[in-house]
């Protein structure tokens, strides 16, 4: 069952979220602290005023076991997203029609408001998310305002009440869904185009094939060539044909300064996007901001609150194919506040690269959405804004499935990020993110298969952090958790929760303080499913529940099946808790017998001897390894004839794999199939004679043992003479040492120590001074293989 499946289904199990065979578990765990699952749920809804509450944030702020099937939904959402497009047929008549009637909702929000109040709230929300000590290009009150040429307001009353206030005040519009703009923009490959003409409008460089300025929606399109659009292009929507376009100003919406909605279309090219100023680039500032790019491997580079960023409006960028870059400033890639901003993209192998704030980052009354449709993809959040004064040597990441709001009274929103496929990723983080929240915050990671790497440096990976829930749900594969310091892994802190689900694959964990790890009045679950799995924690972990203002909190550790490894507290198959209300469970390996319907088997005695070799070749592991030894138990009764083929064109093989095929042969034809090797050693040379050498020494036996110290005199090659060495190894018998130890003082590295190696395969005492000599050789590889040999025949 693939992860968005399990997902849905969860919804059905007796506690919302759990995911298949976890009840019982968590049961027992609980039933050692004398807890129920609904004990866990104890009131954390500590500041009940907070303004501008979630309703999802709040349920899964009291309902640990809510959180999953929140993230369900969300994440069925955001796969609808990714949904291949159904054409709209209304080209650019329908998607001219689209844009005015958001140009009406927004324009209609605008004039409901006094100027004033817009002015205010447009300076207040584009600088709540720069950092005043670390600006970068730019920042602090009024930035937003200098940068496009207009006066700032006065500075708002400090107090933060007066915060709340202002961000109450805007009235939240429905937002549209990105598929609709998508299916129209999809649409436009069938619009018939005139041809190009370079007609010299404002803004746009190259070839034209339509405009118009006059109507309520003004509009261009460019032609099928490399067009250029620069910041000072004012079209409500560009729509661009072909090319290798640059452009450096893209969907950028500003509703308080007469454009409400701003739409840019690219159908193909490669494509890039520059766009260092702030809200350049797929950005809704009280308005409707998005980019379409259809296909190409494109370029997305941008300043802040841009690639899908939605301040009071929505931002979306949707990208549909190729394998694309993306670097921004804070406030990007999926992030929304008093609005929505969505990144989609469909396909590729991407990279995201953002400061703080992005990547599937909801704010106050926000929803954030990274979506990515298949392909190794690799997401990197932090390197400019420095925690101080608490770790300052680190910077802020606040990314990659992450909500905040602002203490101590506006609550944070909704923030996804959602990988789908069967990718191997790489989330690199510095604090806070991966499916982490802080005040009143739902955020959200989800990555549906492969094998994945998740890095962070402190509250991260599945954690909520002061009164807000973490999730981190990863569908399978062999992954790596790593977390410089907790909290961490499935933990909670100060009114909280978590949640770390990981449904199979051999996973490594480590952190301190993480994994099931609850404290200050928190409450937390962490699953692994299946897969054997390592844990360390340098601190506490693996099921903690500390005591906080009089009273306890609760973290859960469930490790669901097979063999497991723990660096810390807990053990594989044992079941602890931490003295408070802290439990941990490793369920027993369960190993069902392995049965195999014989049509798997197949009928190897039907085979030819091409078809039979070939799946006697191939790995004899799990669900196939029956099926493999019983193709080779053929292959080794026909007797001479498997004998006869196997040394003809296979015996020049380099696959290991054949090579356990045809020793299988030799070891069942011995008697009869070392003569017909001795009679080839003449007319053989290079890899088919040191295969024979090998297949002589490992299943021939004592009597190829004289042959092969007669090549070993006699042959100058010293691969040939490696291989007799080593085949004399495997049969083992002392009586080969005298022709073996002289060549301890071989001038070749190699041949030193396959000596060394060969004497204790055989493990007569006689060799103990020669290997003595050998364990003081200057080159390592020489005197370890000296060493253990002495070890294994019991010398000094």
């Amino acid at each position: 069952m693939t992860a968005p499946l399990l997902l849905s289904a969860m919804l059905t199990l007796p506690h919302p979220g759990l995911p298949p065979g976890a009840d019982s578990l968590l049961a027992a765990a609980l039933d050692s602290l004398t807890l129920t699952p609904p004990q866990m749920n104890f009131d954390r809804n500590w500041a009940p005023s907070v303004a501008l509450p979630d309703s999802l944030a709040i349920l899964c702020l009291q309902d640990v076991f809510a959180i999953p099937g929140v993230l369900s939904g969300e994440v069925a959402a955001a796969s609808g997203l990714l949904a291949t497009p159904a054409e709209h047929s209304g080209g650019m008549t329908a998607l001219i029609g689209f844009a005015r009637g958001e140009q009406e909702r927004y324009d209609a929000a605008l004039a409901s408001l006094g100027p004033g109040y817009v002015d205010s709230l447009l300076a207040l929300v584009t600088n709540l998310w720069a950092d005043t000590d670390n600006p970068g290009p730019w920042g602090g009150w009024g930035a937003y305002h200098l940068d496009r040429g207009r006066i700032p307001p006065d500075t708002l009353d400090a107090h933060p009440d007066t915060l709340a206030l202002v961000l109450e005040g805007w009235p939240r519009l429905e937002p549209v869904d990105p598929s609709v703009l998508i299916a129209l923009a999809a649409g436009l490959s069938d619009e018939g185009w005139a041809a190009p003409a370079d007609l010299g409008l404002p803004g746009v460089e190259g070839g034209i094939v339509g405009f118009d300025l006059s109507g309520p929606v003004t509009w261009v399109v460019g032609g099928p060539g490399p067009n250029r659009y620069l910041p000072d292009c004012g079209f409500d929507l560009i729509v661009d044909t072909g090319g290798d376009d640059v452009w450096e100003a893209a969907g950028c919406a500003e509703g308080p300064f007469g454009r409400t909605v701003s739409i840019a279309i690219d159908l193909s090219g490669n494509d890039r996007y520059s766009c260092p100023a702030p809200a350049r680039l797929a950005a809704g500032v009280m308005g409707l901001g998005a980019v379409v790019d259809l296909s190409g491997n494109d370029t997305y580079d941008a300043g802040p609150i841009s690639e899908g960023a939605g301040l009071c409006g929505q931002g979306i960028l949707a990208d549909l194919s190729g394998d694309d870059w993306y670097s921004a400033d804070f406030f990007s890639q999926g992030a929304g506040c008093l609005g929505e901003g969505h990144l989609l993209d469909f396909s590729g192998n991407d990279a995201y690269r953002t400061y703080c704030f992005g990547q599937g980052f909801g704010g106050p009354a926000g929803h954030g959405v990274l979506a990515d449709g298949s392909g190794n993809d690799c997401y990197l959040a932090g390197f400019r804004y420095s925690h101080a004064p608490l770790r300052p040597e680190d910077n802020r990441a606040m990314s990659q499935g992450f909500a905040m709001g602002f203490r101590p009274v506006v609550a944070g929103g909704r923030g996804l990020l959602a990988d789908f496929g069967n990718g191997n990723d790489t989330y690199r983080a510095e604090i806070f993110g991966q499916g982490g929240a802080y005040w009143y915050g739902l955020g959200m990671l989800f990555d549906e298969e492969g094998q994945d790497c998740y890095n962070a440096a402190q509250y991260a990976q599945g954690s909520g952090i002061h009164l807000a829930s973490g999730c981190l749900w990863d569908g399978g594969g062999d992954d790596g958790y790593f977390s410089r310091f907790g909290p961490s892994q499935g933990a909670a802190h100060d009114l909280s929760t978590g949640f770390l689900y990981d449904a199979s694959g051999m996973d490594y964990y480590f952190s301190d303080g993480a994994q099931g790890f609850s404290i200050n009045n928190s409450a937390v679950v962490f699953i692994d499913s299946c897969g054997t799995d390592t844990y360390s924690c340098g601190g506490d972990g693996h099921g903690v529940g500390s005591w906080s203002r009089g009273s306890a909190s609760c973290g859960v550790f469930l490790d669901m099946a097979d063999d497991d490894r723990y660096l810390g507290r807990g053990g594989d198959s044992l079941s602890w808790t931490d003295g408070a209300y802290g439990a941990g469970l490793d369920a027993p390996a369960v190993i069902p017998p392995e049965v195999i319907p014989p049509e798997a088997i197949g009928n190897p005695s039907e085979l030819d001897m091409d078809s039979l070799f070939s799946v006697a070749s191939e790995w004899d592991v799990g669900e196939n390894r029956e099926r493999v030894l019983a193709h080779r138990q053929e292959l080794a009764s026909r007797g001479m004839e498997a004998v006869r083929y196997i040394l003809d064109e296979p015996l020049n093989t380099t696959d290991g794999l054949a090579l356990r095929a045809m020793e299988d042969v030799i070891a069942a034809n011995a008697d009869s199939s070392l003569p017909v090797m001795l009679g080839l050693l003449d007319s053989l040379s290079g890899r088919r004679l040191r295969n024979t050498i090998y297949l002589m020494g490992v299943s021939a036996g004592e009597p190829a043992r004289l042959p092969l110290e007669g090549i070993l005199a006699s042959s100058d090659t010293l691969a040939t003479r490696l291989s007799a060495v080593q085949a004399l190894g495997s049969i083992g018998n002392p009586a080969s040492l005298a022709a073996i130890l002289p060549l301890a003082s071989d001038p070749a590295e190699r041949m030193r120590r396959q000596v060394a190696v060969t004497a204790g395969e055989i493990g007569d005492s006689l060799a103990i001074p020669v290997l003595e000599v050998l364990s003081g050789d200057s080159l390592l590889d020489v005197r370890s293989a000296a060493e253990f040999s002495l070890r294994t025949i019991g010398g000094e």
